[in-house]
Protein backbone atom coordinates (compact mmCIF):
# COMPACT_ATOMS: atom_id res chain seq x y z
CA UNK A 1 0.00 0.00 0.00
CA UNK A 2 3.07 2.34 0.81
CA UNK A 3 4.20 1.74 -2.58
CA UNK A 4 0.70 2.58 -3.93
CA UNK A 5 1.27 6.00 -2.41
CA UNK A 6 4.68 7.30 -3.65
CA UNK A 7 4.04 5.90 -6.64
CA UNK A 8 0.69 8.16 -6.61
CA UNK A 9 2.09 11.06 -5.22
CA UNK A 10 5.23 11.00 -7.83
CA UNK A 11 2.76 10.88 -11.03
CA UNK A 12 1.25 14.00 -9.69
CA UNK A 13 4.60 15.58 -8.82
CA UNK A 14 5.38 15.13 -12.88
CA UNK A 15 2.04 16.36 -13.69
CA UNK A 16 2.57 19.41 -11.71
CA UNK A 17 6.32 20.08 -13.02
CA UNK A 18 5.00 18.99 -16.68
CA UNK A 19 2.27 21.82 -16.78
CA UNK A 20 4.36 24.33 -15.15
CA UNK A 21 6.84 23.51 -18.01
CA UNK A 22 4.48 24.20 -20.63
CA UNK A 23 3.04 27.55 -18.66
CA UNK A 24 6.71 28.85 -18.93
CA UNK A 25 7.29 28.17 -22.84
CA UNK A 26 3.50 30.07 -23.10
CA UNK A 27 3.48 33.26 -24.79
CA UNK A 28 1.66 36.16 -24.61
CA UNK A 29 0.97 38.45 -28.01
CA UNK A 30 -0.03 42.04 -27.35
CA UNK A 31 -1.64 43.42 -30.32
CA UNK A 32 -1.66 47.51 -30.70
CA UNK A 33 -4.06 48.93 -33.16
CA UNK A 34 -3.02 52.78 -33.48
CA UNK A 35 -5.90 54.10 -35.75
CA UNK A 36 -8.94 53.30 -35.75
CA UNK A 37 -11.19 55.07 -37.96
CA UNK A 38 -14.22 55.63 -35.33
CA UNK A 39 -15.83 53.82 -32.07
CA UNK A 40 -18.65 52.02 -33.89
CA UNK A 41 -18.37 48.71 -32.84
CA UNK A 42 -15.26 46.32 -32.17
CA UNK A 43 -12.35 45.03 -33.37
CA UNK A 44 -12.26 41.47 -34.27
CA UNK A 45 -8.50 39.27 -33.88
CA UNK A 46 -7.98 36.36 -34.99
CA UNK A 47 -4.61 33.78 -34.86
CA UNK A 48 -3.71 31.82 -37.35
CA UNK A 49 -1.38 28.56 -37.12
CA UNK A 50 -1.51 28.06 -40.96
CA UNK A 51 -2.54 29.22 -43.73
CA UNK A 52 -6.19 27.31 -43.77
CA UNK A 53 -8.86 30.17 -43.65
CA UNK A 54 -6.28 33.24 -43.14
CA UNK A 55 -7.33 35.79 -42.76
CA UNK A 56 -10.99 36.27 -43.22
CA UNK A 57 -12.29 32.51 -41.86
CA UNK A 58 -12.01 32.41 -37.91
CA UNK A 59 -13.40 29.16 -37.88
CA UNK A 60 -9.93 27.79 -38.62
CA UNK A 61 -8.24 30.18 -36.02
CA UNK A 62 -6.00 28.85 -33.41
CA UNK A 63 -7.67 32.02 -31.66
CA UNK A 64 -9.67 34.54 -31.99
CA UNK A 65 -10.24 38.13 -29.73
CA UNK A 66 -12.82 40.82 -29.70
CA UNK A 67 -12.74 44.34 -27.96
CA UNK A 68 -14.64 47.03 -27.91
CA UNK A 69 -13.61 50.88 -28.98
CA UNK A 70 -13.48 53.27 -26.30
CA UNK A 71 -10.76 55.09 -27.90
CA UNK A 72 -9.05 56.00 -31.82
CA UNK A 73 -6.63 52.95 -30.45
CA UNK A 74 -6.34 49.87 -28.77
CA UNK A 75 -4.98 46.73 -27.56
CA UNK A 76 -5.60 42.86 -28.36
CA UNK A 77 -4.15 39.93 -25.83
CA UNK A 78 -3.80 36.74 -27.00
CA UNK A 79 -2.97 34.71 -23.88
CA UNK A 80 -0.69 30.93 -23.49
CA UNK A 81 0.80 30.63 -26.95
CA UNK A 82 3.24 28.20 -27.11
CA UNK A 83 6.05 28.74 -29.57
CA UNK A 84 5.60 28.34 -33.23
CA UNK A 85 4.74 30.23 -36.50
CA UNK A 86 1.61 32.00 -36.57
CA UNK A 87 -0.24 34.73 -38.35
CA UNK A 88 -3.07 37.73 -36.93
CA UNK A 89 -5.59 39.19 -38.90
CA UNK A 90 -7.81 42.09 -37.73
CA UNK A 91 -11.58 43.65 -38.38
CA UNK A 92 -13.01 46.63 -37.17
CA UNK A 93 -16.27 45.27 -37.16
CA UNK A 94 -18.16 48.72 -37.31
CA UNK A 95 -21.87 47.10 -37.69
CA UNK A 96 -21.23 45.17 -34.88
CA UNK A 97 -22.35 42.09 -36.91
CA UNK A 98 -19.46 39.62 -35.99
CA UNK A 99 -18.48 39.19 -38.84
CA UNK A 100 -16.14 41.28 -42.33
CA UNK A 101 -18.14 43.17 -44.96
CA UNK A 102 -17.46 42.69 -48.06
CA UNK A 103 -18.80 44.62 -51.62
CA UNK A 104 -20.47 42.16 -54.15
CA UNK A 105 -16.87 41.37 -55.46
CA UNK A 106 -15.06 40.67 -52.38
CA UNK A 107 -13.48 44.19 -51.42
CA UNK A 108 -13.62 44.76 -47.88
CA UNK A 109 -15.88 47.16 -46.80
CA UNK A 110 -14.63 47.35 -42.83
CA UNK A 111 -11.43 48.17 -41.62
CA UNK A 112 -8.83 45.17 -42.21
CA UNK A 113 -5.17 44.31 -40.95
CA UNK A 114 -2.55 41.70 -41.10
CA UNK A 115 0.75 41.17 -39.00
CA UNK A 116 3.59 42.50 -40.64
CA UNK A 117 1.50 45.07 -42.50
CA UNK A 118 1.67 43.52 -45.93
CA UNK A 119 0.59 45.39 -48.49
CA UNK A 120 -3.11 44.23 -49.81
CA UNK A 121 -3.06 44.46 -53.48
CA UNK A 122 -5.38 42.76 -55.43
CA UNK A 123 -6.43 40.32 -52.67
CA UNK A 124 -5.71 39.30 -48.99
CA UNK A 125 -2.27 38.79 -48.07
CA UNK A 126 -1.26 35.49 -47.52
CA UNK A 127 -0.15 33.49 -44.41
CA UNK A 128 3.60 33.58 -45.13
CA UNK A 129 3.40 37.37 -45.70
CA UNK A 130 1.49 37.74 -42.42
CA UNK A 131 3.03 35.24 -40.45
CA UNK A 132 5.94 35.04 -37.67
CA UNK A 133 7.77 32.95 -35.32
CA UNK A 134 7.08 33.58 -31.30
CA UNK A 135 9.72 31.91 -29.05
CA UNK A 136 10.00 34.10 -25.79
CA UNK A 137 8.07 35.33 -23.08
CA UNK A 138 5.83 37.56 -24.88
CA UNK A 139 5.84 39.55 -28.18
CA UNK A 140 3.95 43.06 -29.21
CA UNK A 141 3.12 43.81 -32.88
CA UNK A 142 1.50 47.03 -34.43
CA UNK A 143 -0.90 46.70 -36.85
CA UNK A 144 -2.27 49.13 -38.89
CA UNK A 145 -6.06 48.65 -40.20
CA UNK A 146 -6.21 50.09 -43.88
CA UNK A 147 -9.89 51.13 -45.03
CA UNK A 148 -10.90 50.85 -48.75
CA UNK A 149 -13.35 53.41 -47.96
CA UNK A 150 -12.87 56.45 -45.97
Amino acid sequence: MNNLRYCSIFYLTLCILYNLTLRLSAADIFVNIPRVRNSKGKILASLYTSEKGFPSKPKYAYKTASNDIYKDSLKIIFEDINPGTYAVSIVHDENNNGKMDTTWFGMPEEGVGASNNPKMKFGPPSFKSASFDIQEASMTLQIELNYLKE
